[in-house]
C-alpha cells in the first residue's frame, strides 16, 4: 500500500509503523468529524501529529525490542 511512498532504505518495520499511524491518525480524525486540514484548531492540528508520532514511535519500539536493527 505504501510503498511507493516509502524512503527505499526503510525497513519492513518502520513500513509497517506507518501504516500504524496513518491509522491512528485516521482514527482521531474521525473521532473529531472533521476532514478539512484547514479547518483544524490548533489544538486538534497538533493532537493529530501527536497521534501520528507517538503510534509510529510506539510501534518501532515495540518491534525493535524483538528484532533489533543491527
Amino acid at each position: 500500500m505504501y510503498g511507493a511512498m516509502m524512503p527505499p532504505d526503510w525497513n519492513q518495520h518502520q513500513i509497517e509503523a506507518m501504516a500504524t499511524a496513518s491509522q491512528a491518525g485516521g482514527e482521531y480524525v474521525e473521532s473529531i468529524g472533521k476532514t478539512d486540514l484547514s479547518a483544524f484548531t490548533e489544538h486538534e492540528w497538533a493532537t493529530l501529529v501527536r497521534a501520528i508520532v507517538i503510534a509510529f514511535q510506539d510501534h518501532l519500539g515495540a518491534a525493535y525490542a524483538v528484532d533489533p536493527p543491527f
